[in-house]
């Protein structure tokens, strides 16, 4: 009997299921190609920018229809195209929506459509509020809205890196440039939003270094600059003085502490060199500045500032009988009133106010606040008025032509009249021997070929004007002469800032005050 065979074990047929469907494939890889494109191409954006805010910080003209904007605006469309044909490229390939772009792109994708919402937010904010200034300009919601989308796109080509396979010494060197200039447009947008406060553009850290400050003086010189002597106000942070018309008494406002808390009215008896501050006016919540004494010595207006904004009142020229000056403004909303300049019969006052954000120069009955009259009304702010001996003229300080400078104009606000602007400032502390704005000595403003003026005052006579320039790098003062049409520039003592001065009743000599230099000067 043979033996039979062993039976072979049969494994069974596998099943059968329908096929399943590829995989979707994913994001590819970008090509060194599209990186470079990307980076060349946010090159343009970014200079775009820098050279949009270039024109709005020189105060070229605010319309969308500009070369400026043409440069900025074709660099973001230029990103954005570039994006959707890369999209419709990877979608003509099969894959997905999600993964048609390269690696690290999608996002840059949603940053072009940030940016066009930011725009579109962007030109109905300045229809309904205007154009924006200062710190403002960087931070309103459709500005931010912009640098958002503008940060996703140009970070693309390092997201790419990022996402890469392999190391940077496998890829090599010539695949890691796009990334770096892609961080470089990171950081300088970073930079462009922080600019108010880089140390390099602003040196209010190195002349300024915490509260441990040099507190402001008042001096008296000729109009020379020679024989400076500083008024005995202690230690007192002393600003913004007025004289008797006698000129032997001033009233100036001071600060007793470092923080510049609370500042006070106080009297000083010029006749008296040991004599000491007087403080005529002090209150607990609120900074008293900008005194003004009548042509008779009698009245003294001033300027109460709080978080709340400002407000004019009128007191004794001992303090006495203070009273805030009710300003019926009628058809005009007049917002924090501030430099009252006495007119030469004392009847009248002369102040700055802001009318729908903008600063205009009115005139009042200085005992009752009636009879309100607006003489100025252009597009820029005009501020610091002061009355002319005889009555007829009001000089003032005003942007309308673009940087600050000094102004006359009839009592009616009419005959205006330009008296300095930047080339004549310039040149005339050149002929006194100092260095112009390119050589500033304190801070890096204004530029070189700026120069501003402000705070104009009458002589006594009334042919000359004593303002405050910016022509030398830092703030020092110069005479207008109204007859010559001549400036000539008071060198001032290095690395301070001279201001707000007031002349002697003799027209021979100046009182200011030299507050330590603190960076741009102020033109409020």
């Amino acid at each position: 009997m043979t033996a039979s065979p062993p039976l072979a074990q049969v494994a069974p047929p596998p099943a059968t299921s329908p096929s399943a469907p590829d995989a979707a494939p994913t994001a590819p890889e970008a090509s060194p190609r599209f990186d470079t494109l990307m980076v060349l191409l946010g090159l343009w954006f970014v200079v775009g920018m820098f050279v949009d805010a270039w024109a709005h910080h020189h105060t070229l003209p605010e319309t969308f229809w500009t070369p400026w904007h043409a440069l900025l605006y074709s660099g973001y469309l230029a990103l954005a195209v570039a994006l959707l044909l890369g999209l419709q490229r990877g979608r003509r390939a099969g894959r997905t929506w999600r993964e048609a772009l390269p690696r690290g792109y999608l996002p840059g994708l949603a940053g072009a459509a940030v940016f066009a919402l930011g725009g579109v937010g962007d030109a109905v904010w300045h229809t309904l509020f205007g154009i924006e200034a200062n710190v403002d300009a960087i931070f309103s919601p459709s500005h931010l809205t912009l640098s958002i989308g503008a940060m996703l796109l140009l970070a693309g080509p390092l997201r790419s890196a990022w996402r890469r396979a392999g190391s940077l010494r496998e890829v090599g060197w010539g695949r890691a440039w796009p990334a770096t200039l892609s961080i470089a447009y990171s950081l300088l947008l970073i930079h462009f939003f922080i600019q108010f406060a880089h140390p390099y553009l602003e040196v209010w850290p190195a002349v300024k270094p915490g509260e441990d400050r040099r507190p402001s003086q008042l001096y008296r010189s000729d109009l020379e600059g020679r024989g400076q002597v500083r008024l005995n106000t202690g230690r007192l942070d002393s600003q913004m003085l007025t004289l008797a018309p006698d000129g032997t008494r001033a009233v100036f406002s001071g600060w007793e502490d470092e923080e510049k808390a609370h500042g006070a009215l106080y009297g000083l008896d010029l006749t008296d060199p040991a004599a000491e501050p007087d403080r005529l006016l002090r209150e607990d919540d609120a900074d008293l500045i900008q005194p003004a004494l009548s042509p008779d010595g009698v009245r003294l207006a001033y300027v109460r500032a709080d978080h709340d904004g400002s407000t004019l009142w009128l007191a004794d020229a001992d303090g006495d009988n203070a009273e805030r000056l009710d300003l019926d403004g009628g058809e005009f909303d007049l917002v924090d009133p501030r430099w009252p300049s006495w007119s030469p019969d004392g009847e009248r006052l002369a102040f700055s106010a802001d009318v729908d954000g903008q600063s205009e120069i009115f005139t009042v009955a200085g005992i009752d606040g009636e009879d309100l009259e607006r003489l100025t009304e252009d597009d820029g702010d005009d501020r610091h008025p002061s009355w002319s001996p005889d009555g007829d003229q009001l000089a003032f300080a005003s942007d309308r032509d673009g940087g600050f400078q000094v102004y006359t104009m009839d009592e009616g606000g009419r005959d205006v009249e330009a008296w300095t602007d930047a080339a004549a400032l310039i040149e005339a502390v050149e002929d006194a021997g100092g260095q112009g704005p390119a050589e500033a000595r304190v801070s890096r403003w204004p530029r070189a070929g700026e120069a501003s003026a402000w705070a104009p005052r009458w002589s006594p006579e009334g042919s000359r004007l004593l303002v405050t320039t910016d022509a030398a790098g830092e703030s020092d003062l110069a005479v207008v002469d109204l007859d010559q049409d001549e400036i000539q520039a008071i060198p001032g003592a290095p690395d301070q800032n001279e201001n707000l001065a007031a002349w002697h009743p003799t027209g021979s000599a100046a009182c200011s005050s030299r507050p330590p230099p603190t960076g741009l000067p102020s033109a409020t």
